[in-house]
């Protein structure tokens, strides 16, 4: 929260109660260049109202220039939530009506930046991190196939699950898993996605008493010659 954008919030008009609860909240969420990114949920939450209401009095302080908004995507071309630029701040004084009128509070504060190319920064260095987790957690699994979709799957399971408990349970799998033909192994993707680390160990081994062929008594069996009856006498077909 920017302490200064909030002082600032306050004392803009904005012509609507509801639409000032907007603002406000997008100041509270506002870091020191007074950009922030919560999405339409968020601030409805906070300003106890649905989010097309929100989406209206968003347009409204973007008509009046009291914020710029820029949109932004997914990669997979899915929408997210917009990017905030609070527009409050100006050299010399404070916006206080929409269209300009300035209200001096003691000499105002210089405005920061209003570059709205400006995102979320991410920490690489803990997403490389994550990245080299999920990696190691395939590598310990004892079917290496689908890959693309085994670590898409360990990705979703390590929001569910620390990374030390799916590494050892995954150790624990492969270790159950020896001597296993490699097609009776479910597929990774599907071992993660139905959060297989949670199953009552025993079970792994249960394959040692599935999987055996049905069993062949191979015992020799000696047939003494005089406890074999023939007949005495041979059909007549059988005769030479």
């Amino acid at each position: 929260m920017s302490l200064k954008y909030m002082i600032q919030a306050l004392d803009t008009k904005v012509g609507n109660s509801t639409r000032k609860l907007v603002l406000l909240k997008l100041a509270d969420q506002a870091n020191d260049d007074g950009i922030c990114w919560p999405s339409h949920k968020t601030i409805a939450t906070a300003v106890e109202c649905d989010p097309s209401t929100v989406k209206r009095h968003l347009k409204s302080l973007q008509d009046d220039g009291i914020i710029s908004v820029k949109k932004r995507t997914r990669t997979n071309g899915s929408d997210t939530s917009n990017v905030y630029q609070l527009n409050i701040c100006e050299p010399g004084g404070v916006q206080n009506e929409p269209g300009g009128v300035q209200n001096e509070l003691g000499g105002g504060a210089e405005c920061p930046t209003q570059n709205l190319s400006i995102e979320p920064k991410k920490d690489t260095n803990v997403s490389k991190k994550k990245d080299e987790d999920i990696e190691k957690v395939y590598h310990e699994y004892p079917k290496h196939v689908a890959k693309g979709q085994a670590l898409k799957a360990i990705r979703s399971a390590l929001k569910k699950v620390d990374i030390d408990t799916l590494i050892q349970a995954t150790k624990e799998f492969a270790e159950s898993q020896k001597g296993r033909t490699k097609k009776y192994i479910p597929n990774p993707a599907t071992w993660y996605n139905a959060e297989r680390w949670l199953d009552d160990r025993s079970e792994w081994h249960s394959w040692k008493d599935n999987d055996k062929p049905n069993a062949i008594d191979d015992t020799p069996v000696f047939i003494h010659p005089n406890t074999v009856k023939f007949p005495d006498e041979l059909p007549e077909a059988l005769r030479p």
